[in-house]
């Protein structure tokens, strides 16, 4: 079930319209890959794109009570579609959640009448039988193994189902499949040339960066070997890279597939406020490597800041808060947060200790758009060249902690990095920089 909800007219002179296929959240400030599409999206409906997202996990909220209001500032860029729900403005209800427990009661109960008036048989009903008591083999489980969640799994028939439906009903111009393993849904379309097909990447899937020795190691096939990800991609018609260097190995490997670039844009959000002395931060949602960044900081880093200051003090924001036992001192775990604008104008450092990654920090982005003062391990800056001259770069537990010791014991030192960040903001990241490649592939393909 597919309600079309109403959304506000694109600008005039609109030409094209966008139809995003994802699984994963696309909503602002979540993720930081949800932010960033959030952030391609806004650009691309400034500039008279209509946009219809299609999300096929609902979420966790609505399956919980049952209805689930879309935030205000992404209902005014685009349509979002969820599969099994009603649309009021706004609003998005979710029938199943009342209706499917009361269809079970109401099974249960004309099973058991059945039953008790000897009409089992007639109807195909059985009573239920107790289970044997028998003892499991030694050795083996007593229960099926629980198959963990791939969130990186190929679209399943239901997807194909909701989201062949939704492309069938609005013949937008371009499909963009948020993440490569998103492809396979044009087998479910009845006539996909006509579409322009765009892979939006993230990153490279089969290319894994980890920190050895204070420098970057790369390994292939942590995620997805080199040969899927290249079936995946050649799929689509285009692909949207989020680094130049990831951009450069996709070319090679689809040299007949267009490849543009689209490195996150930044909105400069500096504050005037003078942050409060020894401040640190962290924000980050959970995830490994968020959680294995963090512990390597507390664990080997933190201890040293401390031991030489010992006035210093950290607070860490996000979902990783609910991940982390270890307690250290000095360190405040404050969870999520309405609103980071007040803890960002606190900070005097933001710290970015990630051992592993791939694609672009956003959490690293953030930090330089709010014009702060960031200490990074090579991870954490891997990619965006630009960050090389407004980032403090530190590759061991020694040289991070001195780096944050440094910024917080010398305020000059700390202005200038904040300066710099302001300036590469200007000069490298407006959204226009970032995302006119994409517009104009979107608009250059010819309208059916």
């Amino acid at each position: 079930m597919v309600a079309m909800p109403k959304v506000t007219s694109p600008p005039q002179g609109s030409t094209r319209t966008l139809l995003v296929v994802t699984r994963f959240t696309p909503l602002n400030g979540l993720s930081g890959t949800g932010t960033y599409l959030f952030s391609m999206l806004s650009y691309l409906r400034q500039h008279g794109v209509k946009l219809y997202v299609c999300w096929s996990e609902r979420p966790g909220l609505a399956a919980r009570r049952g209805w689930w209001i879309v935030p205000k500032d992404f209902s005014e860029i685009a349509t979002l579609l969820i599969p099994g729900s009603l649309c009021f403005g706004r609003l998005r209800l979710f029938p199943s959640v009342f209706v499917d427990p009361l269809k079970a009661r109401l099974r249960g109960f004309i099973k058991a009448i059945a039953l008790a008036f000897g009409l089992g048989r007639a109807l195909g009903i059985s009573r239920p039988q107790p289970a044997a008591a028998t003892e499991a083999p030694s050795g083996a489980p007593s229960s099926p193994p629980v198959v963990p969640y791939a969130w990186d799994r190929p679209p399943d028939p239901y997807e194909h189902a909701f989201f062949g439906s939704a492309i069938a009903k609005i013949q937008p111009d371009a499909l963009a499949f948020n993440y490569c393993w998103m492809t396979p849904i044009i087998s479910s379309l009845r006539d996909p040339d006509r579409f322009l097909k765009i892979a939006i990447t993230y990153d490279l899937r089969h290319i894994y960066s980890t920190l050895v020795d204070g420098k970057i190691r790369w390994s292939e096939g942590d995620y997805m070997s080199k040969e899927l990800e290249t079936d995946y991609l050649r799929l689509s018609d285009a692909l949207v890279a989020i680094r130049g260097d990831d951009a450069e190995t996709f070319q090679k490997l689809l040299p007949d597939k267009e490849v543009v670039v689209a490195y996150p844009a930044l909105e400069p959000c500096l504050s005037s406020r003078v942050p409060l002395p020894n401040r640190c931060l962290f924000v980050a949602a959970d995830n490994l490597a968020n959680r294995e960044g963090l512990l390597w900081f507390l664990e080997e880093a933190w201890p040293i800041v401390r031991a030489a200051n010992p006035a210093a003090h950290l607070h860490i924001c996000g979902t990783i808060c609910k991940a982390l036992t270890l307690r250290k001192p000095g360190v405040e775990f404050l969870g999520f947060v309405d609103s980071l604008d007040a803890v960002y104008q606190e900070a005097s450092v933001v710290i970015v200790p990630l051992l592993r990654g791939s694609g672009v920090k956003i959490k690293l982005m953030e930090g330089v758009a709010r014009g702060k003062a960031c200490v990074s391990t090579p991870i954490g800056a891997e990619g965006v060249p630009a960050l090389d001259s407004c980032v403090a770069i530190a590759g061991t537990a020694d040289a991070f902690a001195a780096q944050v010791l440094h910024l917080l014991a010398d305020p000059s030192a700390r202005r200038n990095l904040e300066d710099r960040a302001a300036l590469t903001v200007r000069e490298h990241f407006s959204a226009e920089a970032c995302y006119g490649a994409f517009r104009a592939l979107i608009q250059k393909h010819p309208k059916p």
